[in-house]
């Protein structure tokens, strides 16, 4: 009985280094496939980056905060915990404004916009995909969305509205709306203007990397990059003189 068993173990043992040789090559191969975003994905969450970059800043309570696509408010209630700082939160899709609303309502610190920050005013129909909900696209490679009508209001007149002069820190996750957005912003010479602005910059376009290079190229005129993993998140800092 016992020579039975050491045989079954060494079937099993052979079996097993089978399943991770096929295993470890099938993930080569699907890494050869997997966008560039999905690949530093799994670095970012490696480098335990969630806990260690996307919150350390040097803000005060005095600091003004944009979070362009709040979604449930995570961000939000992390920045706020640690330095209570005004923050105006723009989320155009009316499942995650309520959350938001419903999240903040005792907070007169935290001013949720239910309209997506944009480069001009205009109604839009959004792909619902929870946090990868965009008017970019209809599905993501992980989802199909369902579609809802939207408001998006140029950056130009929220500076205006509420009489923003500087942003200590703009956080954009808009799921390919970034490069509009971010095209707009320069185009107002307001880069000067924002001192930090965190960045995930999406690599589903056709042309992602022209748009992307385009921009990087302008930033590096004004900031310089604290942290990057492209296309999952990058953090841009004026650069001082």
């Amino acid at each position: 009985m016992q020579l039975f068993y050491k045989l079954l173990y060494k079937i099993a043992a052979v079996f097993y280094r089978l399943f991770k040789l096929f295993y470890n090559k099938g993930k080569a191969i699907e890494r050869k496939f997997l966008p560039i975003s999905e690949i530093n994905k799994e670095k970012w969450i490696a480098d335990n980056c969630e806990k260690t970059l996307r919150y350390n800043y040097n803000l005060t309570s005095n600091s003004i905060v944009v979070d362009v696509g709040g979604y449930e408010g995570d961000f939000v209630s992390e920045i706020y915990a640690r330095y209570r700082c005004k923050i105006y939160v723009f989320e155009p899709v009316k499942k995650y404004v309520t959350i938001l609303e419903q999240r903040f309502k005792l907070n007169t610190d935290v001013v949720i916009i239910d309209k997506g920050l944009g480069n001009a005013n205009q109604e839009l129909m959004i792909s619902v995909m929870d946090e990868a909900s965009s008017y970019k696209r209809s599905a993501s490679i992980h989802k199909k969305g369902i579609e809802e009508k939207i408001q998006i209001i140029d950056i130009e007149n929220f500076i205006k509205q509420h009489a923003i002069l500087k942003i200590d820190l703009i956080k954009i996750n808009i799921e390919g709306a970034e490069y509009d957005l971010l095209d707009r912003i320069i185009e107002l010479n307001f880069l000067n203007n924002c001192i930090n602005l965190q960045i995930q910059f999406h690599d589903f376009y056709p042309d992602f990397n022209v748009r992307y290079t385009k921009i990087k190229t302008q930033l590096l005129k004004t900031h310089q990059l604290t942290y990057s993993y492209p296309f999952v998140w990058e953090n841009w800092e004026l650069i001082k003189h």
